[in-house]
Formats: structure tokens, C-alpha cells, sequence
């Protein structure tokens, strides 16, 4: 009878501490795909020639057709008019780099994810994801700086979670939930901070716990010298389903094969 029981508590303890290894909170990979698209100085709207500081009120309170509008009187936030606004998200035509975007590319950005608390962050002092094209004949050809950077997530509202959403950097960023505007960082400035809380916005547009929304993320980099993009999101990302990593396989593995040698021994010695 005490065998048994010392091999049971024994068993329970070893269960606990390879249970224990694969369910503590860690640091893991999390891809999001941004679509960017590529801008020369010939565009009315990317031509470095103007800083305006930071700039609200340059799109409207809705997107539309899935992107924003400009607002502004033209020249407002160094924006020639709503018609060049409309091709920062709008198809590229490589032929036309004085009125369009000349080339788009879909590149996953690898943020990192606190499974323990549930923080997405991501933070690059030089966010230049496009350096491995030719730099927009720029006569500044140590990066590419000349571009615009969009992605949407669909997102379950969790109101255990923080649900705060920070970005600091440069230049101009919006973001929407369900396609409303909740972040207005506009302009061409160095590096400021905007944050909202996703609690505030669930109160006030009717999303429940456990709903899901939409949460779309527009940025635009349009001037030389500097390039910075920090964001920090608690809003409860998408479920990510995890593979136990292979360190932690291998404790697991070891106690069961401990668990077994020990269970063997106890037999042969009763």
C-alpha cells in the first residue's frame, strides 16, 4: 500500500512539472501580413518637401470602400488633393510614378506575441521593408522611404484583457474598428505617440464579449531621415493555435520515460 502511494505521488509530480514547462507564458512569432506599396519623389503627395508636424482631421470618420477619404482642403497635412489621397491604397501602375504608386508587395511582419498576457508587439527604429527594391530614385539611397502600408485583422473583443493599443512613429497612421476611425495620427513628423482603448470603442459601438470585429491598419512613410514604428496591441489577438516548442517536448518526453522506469522498478521490487 505505501508503494502505491508514493508511486502515485510520485507520478502526480512529475505530470505537474512537464505540465507546468508547456503551459508558462513565453515570447512566440506572430506574422501579419501588410500589404506595402512603393512611391516616388514624382508623386505630388511624397515629394519630401514639406513637414507638417502632426496633422488630424486629414480623412474622414468612416472608411470607404475599405479605405479612408481625404477630408481636407487641398495642400492640408501636405496632401495635393483627394484625388493623389486616393492612390496611397489604390492599384500601382509602374508607368504612371507621378500619379500612382509604382509597385505593391504583400510581406508578412513578424511581431511578437505574449501568449501570457496576450500583448502584440512590434517595434523597429528602422522600418524600411522595402529596402531590397531600388530606394524611388531618391537622392537619399540608404533606404527606401517613400511608401504606405496597410492590413486588417478580424479580432475577438475581450474585455478581461487591457485592450489598450499604442503606436509611436512616423508618419501618418490611422486606424479603424469596424471601419470607424479610432487612431488619428496624420501629417509628416518625427516620431509621436496615439493610442486608444478598445474597451471604450466596444461601449460605444454596441461590440459584445466575445464578438468579433475589424480592426484595419493604414500607415504612410514620406519623408527622408528617419523611419520608426513601434506598436503595442493588447486587444486580444487572433487565436493562435501553438505547437509545444521542441525544448519543451523533450521535458515532456523525458517524464514520461522517467515515469515509466519508475513504474517498472516499483514492480519488479514488490
Amino acid at each position: 500500500m505505501k508503494i502505491i502511494k508514493k508511486s502515485l505521488l510520485h507520478t502526480a509530480a512529475i505530470i505537474i512539472f512537464c505540465f507546468s514547462a508547456l503551459t508558462q507564458a513565453a515570447l512566440v512569432d506572430y506574422d501579419v501580413n501588410v500589404t506595402f506599396r512603393d512611391f516616388t519623389p514624382s508623386h505630388a503627395d511624397f515629394d519630401e518637401s514639406n513637414i507638417t508636424g502632426l496633422t488630424t482631421g486629414m480623412v474622414g470618420p468612416m472608411l470607404v470602400g475599405g479605405v479612408p477619404v481625404f477630408a481636407g482642403a487641398n495642400g492640408y497635412g501636405a496632401v495635393d488633393n483627394a484625388t493623389t489621397f486616393s492612390t496611397w491604397y489604390g492599384a500601382c501602375n509602374p508607368l504612371t510614378p507621378g500619379t500612382t504608386c509604382i509597385q505593391d508587395y504583400v510581406i508578412p511582419i513578424t511581431a511578437q506575441l505574449d501568449d501570457g498576457t496576450g500583448t502584440l508587439t512590434y517595434d523597429n527604429s528602422e522600418f524600411f521593408p522595402l529596402d531590397f527594391v531600388n530606394p524611388d530614385f531618391d537622392p537619399h539611397v540608404e533606404h527606401n522611404y517613400l511608401f504606405t502600408a496597410q492590413f486588417d485583422l478580424d479580432l475577438i473583443y475581450n474585455a478581461a484583457n487591457s485592450n489598450l493599443f499604442s503606436f509611436t512613429g512616423d508618419d501618418d497612421v490611422w486606424v479603424f474598428i469596424n471601419d470607424e476611425l479610432v487612431l488619428d495620427i496624420g501629417g509628416i513628423h518625427g516620431a509621436v505617440n496615439g493610442d486608444f482603448n478598445m474597451a471604450t470603442v466596444a461601449a460605444d459601438q454596441g461590440i459584445a464579449e466575445g464578438e468579433e470585429y475589424k480592426f484595419s491598419f493604414f500607415f504612410a512613410e514620406r519623408h527622408f531621415s528617419q523611419s520608426q514604428v513601434l506598436i503595442s496591441s493588447a486587444l486580444g489577438a487572433p487565436v493562435v493555435t501553438q505547437t509545444p516548442e521542441p525544448s519543451s517536448l523533450f521535458i515532456l518526453a523525458m517524464g514520461l520515460i522517467l515515469l515509466t522506469i519508475s513504474n517498472r522498478k516499483r514492480l519488479f521490487n514488490q
